[in-house]
C-alpha cells in the first residue's frame, strides 16, 4: 500500500482525480450514516498525498467539524459555569 501512496500521477490528471474522489467522498458522507465520516477519512488515508491534501478539508467541511462550532460550545460552557457558580 505504501508504494501506491508514493507513486505520483501526472499533473494533468489532478483535476479529474479530485472530481472523481470528491464524488466518492460525498457519497460516503451522505449515505454512510454515522460511519460515513470514519469511512471517508479512512479512504482519504489510502490516497496519494496530493489528493489527501485536496480532499481532507472537504471531508472536514461536510462533517461540520469546524473551529467556530467548538468556540461557540466553549463560550456556552464558560457562560454556564459562571452563571451556575461552578467557575
Amino acid at each position: 500500500m505504501l508504494e501506491k501512496q508514493l507513486k505520483a500521477f501526472p499533473p494533468e490528471e489532478f483535476p479529474a482525480r479530485v472530481a472523481e474522489e470528491t464524488k466518492q467522498l460525498v457519497a460516503m458522507l451522505q449515505e454512510g450514516g454515522l460511519d460515513g465520516p470514519a469511512r471517508a477519512y479512512e479512504h482519504i488515508a489510502t490516497l496519494p498525498p496530493e489528493l489527501r491534501v485536496a480532499l481532507k478539508p472537504l471531508a472536514t467541511h461536510y462533517t461540520e467539524a469546524k473551529t467556530i462550532v467548538a468556540t461557540a460550545h466553549a463560550t456556552l460552557d464558560l457562560a454556564d459555569g459562571i452563571c451556575t457558580g461552578v467557575l
